[in-house]
């Protein structure tokens, strides 16, 4: 008896491992498709990033249908333009991004930061969600954290 009740313990410890190793690698993806690029900010955040309304949108382009992007533009008298630029590319290979600069990953996301441009991996090996956030009130990685967060599977 001792031994059918381990033999069923094992096999319901193993499957609780099972299950919560397959639920980390599903939380690994960023939902690219179907996702409004325009609408991963909430018009608060862009209020606070320090741009204005959409200067431009392009949804499901390219050959295969599988590049957005949505810039936010305001021009200030005082501070020159402000440029928030966020584009997906659900086709894109990530093999390149977070390897070779050890860009810290952005909330568990492998990420490659150059300058004031981020491009963050949104798959195990495709997808790609890059942020240009040229003189944007707040910092490139707390950006890049706010659009994670709202396209997190």
């Amino acid at each position: 008896m001792a031994r059918s009740w381990l033999r069923g313990g094992v096999v319901s410890a193993v499957l609780v491992t099972v299950a919560a190793c397959s639920s980390a690698v599903e939380d690994k993806y960023l939902v690219l498709d179907g996702s409004k690029v325009c609408e991963v900010f909430t018009p608060a955040q862009i209020f606070e990033y320090g741009v204005g309304s959409v200067s431009a949108e392009s949804n499901n382009t390219g050959r295969d249908k599988s590049f957005s992007n949505c810039v936010w533009k305001s021009i200030s008298s005082v501070g020159g333009s402000r440029l928030l630029l966020v584009s997906f590319d659900t086709a894109r290979l990530n093999d390149w991004i977070g390897d070779k600069n050890g860009t810290e990953p952005v909330s568990g996301y492998r990420a490659s930061l150059f300058g004031d441009l981020i491009s963050i991996a949104a798959g195990p090996e495709s997808g790609v969600l890059t942020i240009d956030s040229r003189s944007a009130k707040k910092p490139i990685r707390e950006i890049a954290e706010a659009a994670v967060a709202r396209l997190k599977k």
